[in-house]
């Protein structure tokens, strides 16, 4: 009997199994691409799928809203005298039909006039004071109720931050971080996400108090130690008693600067820094031109224009630049560009045969020191090559390195430093075009150990080009 239960039971199975298929190939029997056809009765018109049967757009006849007697349906064309019943009327109302006022908008029908929709200004997260349907603005007097960010908290592999999943705009964004008294491995404080999923740099101190001397003010931890946000006292001139920061005041010894937001001003003849809180005036002159303009178009230093701003641009300004320098034998100093005008004259201050003012160098002084040479240095508009010989021992050179000083009308440019090769050759590359050169030889000469070896002092050779 068991056998017999079996087979009625696979025999059921397999009876399922059939039906199935068959429902399955049915349906992809029926699968197509429909061949619509227009169909239409007295009252109403349809598509019907030549195929299936299938019946779509069923709808009424009709005719515009300003067709009183109409003879035939616009959309299939089907006419009375054919029987049609046409009852329906319908509104063109293009996308441009819409108007509004402060409060609402409309779209209305082009033909007839007629409002067919109505509604409140509405706006979006990212233009809130746009209506996203008819575009009238806050600044046109329209009443757009504002629309909140939808803010969703995220993060990322350095930092968390809410992001409002409408427009994406971020706030509150925040580094990854612990305290300062964690654990590594203790996941960040303000996601919970754990080091190795993101990057965790940041630290927070749970004990910060503000500490302060006479010139500074500064935070400090009372559990690390750490000291962070070190700046000089500062007052702002509509509180000029105490440091704006910590409050520190004047008369408890801080020393600080009081600050104004100068904004230049101008009348026709003269120019001012006038503060925009307190009224306070510095810098009042005559508006000036360089001296090589003769036909100046601008003041030089308000910047106010002559034509446009209606000024005089009386006074003379000479273009000196306090880092650019010429020289004689005795003494240097600045110079306009315009007019050679001289200025700042002082007597060279010489420091191992060259001016620490303007670079000029000693033809007399004996630079170099004692136990070493230059040899064969060479300068082709783009590198400078050389030779660091020691007078006393023929080892090799060790830890050595050179830079090249180069000048140009006075001014001086460093290049990169080079190493020097164990057979004292180097060469410096970036430089030129130049009027002269030093070369300088510093480090720690680390040659086999023998009785001698000794530090390198600066070695400091003028080339002259």
């Amino acid at each position: 009997m068991k056998w017999r239960k079996e087979a009625v039971k696979k025999c059921f199975l397999l009876i399922v199994l059939m039906l199935v298929c068959a429902a399955a190939g049915a349906l992809a029997e029926n699968e197509h691409e429909h061949d619509w056809a227009l169909n239409r009765s007295s009252t109403e018109h349809w598509l019907i799928c030549r195929i299936c049967g299938e019946k779509t757009e069923q709808e009424p006849h009709y005719t515009v809203c300003i067709d009183d007697n109409p003879t035939e349906c616009i959309a299939c064309g089907l006419k009375k005298s054919e029987g049609a019943v046409i009852d329906e009327r319908v509104h063109y109302v293009p996308e441009e039909a819409i108007d509004h006022d402060e409060l609402f908008h409309w779209r209305y029908c082009v033909l007839c006039g007629e409002i067919v929709e109505i509604g409140l200004h509405e706006s979006t997260c990212q233009f809130p004071e746009t209506c996203s349907v008819c575009h009238a603005t806050t600044e046109e007097g329209a009443h757009v109720p504002f629309t909140p960010h939808d803010f969703v908290f995220t993060w990322n592999e350095y930092a968390h931050y809410d992001k409002c999943a409408t427009c994406g705009i971020q706030e509150n964004y925040e580094q990854h971080y612990r305290e300062c008294d964690d654990p590594d491995e203790t996941p960040c404080r303000g996601c919970g996400q754990r080091p190795g999923d993101v990057y965790i740099y940041d630290l927070h101190h749970r004990a910060e108090r503000m500490g302060y001397t006479a010139q500074k003010h500064f935070r400090t931890c009372d559990v690390c130690g750490s000291v962070w946000d070190e700046y000089s006292h500062g007052a702002n001139c509509l509180a000029p008693e105490a440091c704006s920061v910590c409050g520190m005041k004047a008369a408890d010894g801080a020393v600080y600067e009081v600050f104004h937001p100068w904004e230049w001003k101008f009348d026709s003849k003269q120019h001012w820094s006038e503060c925009s809180q307190c009224g306070a005036i510095k810098n009042l002159g005559n508006h000036a031109h360089y001296c090589g303009d003769p036909a100046p178009e601008y003041c030089v230093i308000c910047w106010a224009w002559a034509e446009q701003d209606g000024i005089e641009i009386t006074d003379i300004r000479h273009d000196i630049q306090p880092h650019l320098y010429r020289w004689d034998e005795k003494e240097h100093w600045n110079y306009c560009a315009g007019c050679d005008l001289k200025t700042n004259q002082a007597p060279h201050q010489f420091v191992d045969g060259v001016c620490s003012v303007c670079w000029y160098r000693d033809p007399g002084a004996e630079l170099l020191p004692a136990g070493y040479t230059l040899e064969s240095v060479v300068y082709d508009h783009n590198a400078v090559t050389g030779k660091l010989v020691h007078k006393e021992y023929t080892r090799e050179a060790q830890n050595l390195s050179v830079r090249v000083t180069f000048f140009i009308t006075g001014n001086y440019y460093m290049a990169t430093a080079a190493e020097v090769e164990p057979d004292g050759t180097f060469i410096v590359e970036g430089v030129g075009p130049i009027e002269y050169i030093t070369v300088l030889a510093t480090g720690q000469d680390t040659g086999a150990p023998q009785e001698g070896s000794k530090a390198l002092d600066a070695a400091e050779i003028i080339l002259i080009l």
